[in-house]
């Protein structure tokens, strides 16, 4: 698990991070409209293709990515990767951060959801609260002034591991809110005082290493 701040990047860094991509890539790339998130969706999959690179070197060429109906990319399976490995990317404005499961033939169904956000009010919080958020998890706002920073940091608590869940279940928000948390990990920090970052992974007691760039 890796996270790295792009606002330091240069056009040249960013177009050098570029070079490293797929064409299909690049050529998604060039639909963003605004430069920041273009130069964040280009740092954020040129992270993947690192990992990628340090740990299955034979990956490019016959694996790359593909997409599913849903637009969500995926590594084939193939007969020289039978199981390929799970990943999630996310960014926020400023902040990449991708995770790399490596799978198995006992853990072909595990998968990795990664969410990074910018702690920030917007409108509407307390009602996705209210629809999405499960007792539990709505008590621990309610304990907070709406006002206050404390209680915009727990929103975004709560919203990060909502949403690397979902993710790694292929869901959103959505998601049942009694299911047994016993049978996941999960791991969470703060890259920047004003952002938050949160792994989910179906699975108990699995291995999560976080380095920050």
């Amino acid at each position: 698990m890796q996270s790295r701040l792009t606002t330091p990047l240069s056009r040249a860094d960013v177009e050098a991070l570029a070079a490293r991509l797929s064409d299909d890539e690049r050529a998604r790339a060039r639909q963003f409209v605004f430069d920041d998130d273009r130069r964040d969706y280009i740092a954020a999959h040129a992270l993947l293709w690192e990992m990628l690179d340090a740990h299955y070197p034979e990956m490019r060429g016959p694996f790359l990515l593909q997409r599913g109906s849903n637009g969500k990319p995926f590594i084939p399976t193939s007969a020289a990767l039978p199981y390929p490995p799970s990943f999630n990317l996310s960014h926020a404005r400023g902040l990449v951060a991708c995770g790399v499961l490596q799978t198995s033939a006992a853990a072909r169904n595990v998968s990795v959801g990664v969410d990074v956000e910018v702690i920030r009010a917007f409108d509407h919080q307390a009602d996705i609260a209210a629809e999405y958020f499960s007792p539990l998890e709505r008590e621990s706002l309610a304990q907070l002034p709406m006002d206050s920073p404390q209680w915009l940091e727990r929103f975004f608590d709560v919203w990060t591991l909502r949403e690397a869940r979902g993710k790694a279940l292929g869901l959103g928000l959505s998601l049942p809110p009694e299911d047994d948390r016993s049978a996941w990990t999960f791991f969470q920090t703060a890259p920047t005082p004003d952002t938050r970052l949160a792994v989910a992974v179906n699975a108990p007691a699995a291995n999560i290493y976080y380095a920050r760039g």
